[in-house]
């Protein structure tokens, strides 16, 4: 059985609060108000600065009608409208694990570009393999690696790591889980996987108290669990369903909420046992399934630099190029993340460039 190779992401900070002094201003937009904005660059394309202060769900833009498209992150999995979103400091594309549209993208600086960071000098679209221009690719809020692992030869085992997660279900209460034991397992399906878990009917976050088990059948395809009912649920539906929490498919288990349901569940790794894993820590975002784009990957950095002086986040200036799948190719750089808002720096505020070439 072969060992798969996880790409090795970004642990990335939550939110950074802007400190900085006041930011450029649009040319000409108007009277200025914090809200989502587009107004010419002079050059034929475009500024736009998006209201992406939300921690938890993402804005979304069409560059071709230069307007934000207002979609739940459930429904972009399935809108071909939108291009881009940002929530926060994070990016994606339509395109991939994000979005059905086909939007693929290259940053020029990772293929070392003489005019990577110079926007008015891309005048067209240079000489690319189509091997390097790239989709969107999702990641789980519990990943692969952090549940089982592959012991080589001699026995070609695959076992639990028995790591503990903190868990939000799909209609907002919670719980804890581990992956107790796998049995039946094959080189491309977990078999019957057995949880260890427990659940605070209430909505209590104390998750401490007398563990629960259930084996799930995920020998033949996909298998859908519930915390609330404490087993194995058949789902006709699971794009319309939150009476699913975890589906197992395969080596993977996906969440009943954002790229992958439309329910609310969430995981955060607990560093501890799962006994000692007795209350979920007040304020505590919970991962969801996402996906990594060309703004952040496992192999080109992320489009900031970090200042830790002053807790700021500074734009690289990389040029991306961005191709539709009706190959219509736009510029992007982006220029800034804050706003002045009543005197004050506020961050979230993503502001970028594009051009059609």
């Amino acid at each position: 059985m072969k060992l798969r190779f996880l790409p090795i992401l970004f642990a990335m900070v939550a939110i950074f609060v802007g400190c900085e002094k006041d930011d450029d201003s649009p040319t000409n937009p108007g009277t200025y108000t914090p809200s989502d904005s587009t107004w010419s660059d002079g050059s034929g394309g475009y500024n736009v600065r998006l209201n992406a202060t939300s921690s938890s769900a993402y804005r979304y833009y069409d560059l071709s009608n230069r307007s934000v498209v207002e979609i739940t992150d459930w429904q972009s999995s399935t809108n071909m409208v939108w291009d881009l979103a940002f929530r926060r400091f994070m990016g994606k594309t339509n395109g991939g694990a994000s979005g059905g549209a086909g939007m693929k993208a290259v940053d020029m600086a990772s293929l070392n570009f003489a005019d990577s960071t110079n926007f008015d000098a891309v005048a067209s679209v240079p000489a690319i393999a189509d091997s390097l221009w790239m989709e969107d690719r999702m990641t789980l809020a519990i990943p692969d690696a952090d549940w089982w692992w592959y012991t080589g030869p001699p026995n070609h085992w695959i076992l639990p790591t028995k790591t503990t997660f903190m868990i939000k279900t799909a209609i907002g209460k919670f719980g804890k889980v581990s992956i107790d034991s796998l049995a039946l397992s094959t080189m491309s399906r977990a078999g019957m996987v057995t949880l260890k878990f427990v659940y605070q009917t209430d909505g209590s976050t104390n998750i401490g108290g007398a563990a629960q088990f259930a084996t799930i059948d995920a020998t033949t395809g996909p298998a859908y669990f519930s915390f609330s009912t404490g087993g194995s649920v058949a789902i006709a539906t699971p794009s319309n369903s939150t009476a699913w929490d975890l589906m197992i498919d395969g080596y993977s288990i996906k969440l009943n909420s954002s790229l992958s349901g439309p329910g609310m569940a969430g995981a955060i790794k607990s560093d501890t046992t799962f006994d000692a894993t007795v209350t979920v820590p007040a304020g505590q975002p919970f991962n969801q399934d996402g996906s990594i784009s060309v703004f952040g990957t496992d192999s080109v950095m992320p489009w900031f630099n970090y200042l830790e002086l002053n807790r700021t986040l500074l734009t690289k200036n990389h040029v991306y190029l961005l191709r539709t799948s009706a190959n219509v190719t736009y510029k992007m750089q982006i220029t800034n993340y804050y706003m002045v808002v009543g005197g004050t720096s506020q961050s979230g505020w993503m502001q970028f460039r594009f051009k059609q070439l």
